[in-house]
């Protein structure tokens, strides 16, 4: 372990590139501590190389506010959860079922969040990824079903793939790091971030879905068909990669 103390308290502090960075698997985990107490903790990877630590970061309002950005930016920056909002939004229904279906999602991709997040328990990234694949592969599966519309089983799916996906949003969490000090503020804000990125995509797709079906009544069958086919093959090709990938 490397430790670097500055005298004075610091505007800024930037890693620019983490440790052995030709090696594409090393983890670099940096801590930033005031007066003995860690405010911040971020894993550097390939993916996340640098670290831009601001002497505001640990006031309420920042930390609410960079929060909920990277919430967002996960549900956008990620496609395989896009994916899977869209195969529970694409066969349609009444208001109070798209409102079962999305609150059993939140409320379960919540709960293992929080699990993750507080070190309760937290599953390989790679088991978890591989899962979240065969959750979309699936839920295009149920769209597809014969006699689909005699029961709807979309809210008891998205309520167990949402526990799943609740250990997704875990790991990305784990890449940008909690600050111990505001660390539950930090932890309701990104998934403040994520609800938000998921009602975006919500009130952009039901109601487009609605319109088209009050159009063209026949042409609905056929938005599910093509679209749970398009969901389905993505998460194929996913499950597939997320797979074969060398441990």
């Amino acid at each position: 372990m490397w430790q670097s103390r500055y005298p004075s308290e610091a505007a800024s502090l930037e890693v620019l590139a983490r440790l052995y960075p030709e090696d594409q698997t090393s983890k670099l985990v940096v801590s930033v501590v005031r007066e003995g107490v860690t405010v911040q903790e971020t894993l550097l990877d390939a993916a996340h190389p640098a670290l831009l630590a601001d002497s505001n970061a640990s006031s309420p309002i920042s930390v609410a506010l960079r929060y909920v950005r990277e919430g967002l930016l996960h549900i956008f920056g990620g496609p395989d959860h896009i994916a899977f909002v869209l195969g529970l939004l694409l066969f349609g229904g009444t208001l109070r079922q798209l409102l079962k279906t999305i609150t059993a999602f939140t409320l379960a991709h919540s709960i293992t969040l929080g699990i993750a997040a507080t070190g309760i328990w937290n599953p390989s990234p790679r088991i978890v990824e591989t899962l979240i694949a065969l959750s979309i592969t699936c839920i295009a599966l149920e769209n597809l079903r014969p006699h689909r519309t005699e029961q709807d089983l979309r809210a008891f799916l998205a309520f167990g793939f949402g526990l799943i996906h609740g250990f997704g949003f875990a790991g990305a969490l784990s890449e940008v790091g909690l600050p111990q000090d505001t660390f539950w503020a930090a932890l309701a804000s990104f998934n403040i971030g994520v609800e938000m990125g998921q009602a975006a995509i919500v009130l952009a797709v039901a109601p487009l879905i609605a319109r088209l079906t009050y159009l063209r009544p026949k042409s609905h069958r056929w938005i599910v068909i093509l679209g749970s086919l398009a969901v389905g093959l993505a998460g194929l090709y996913w499950l597939l990669t997320r797979l074969l990938m060398p441990s």
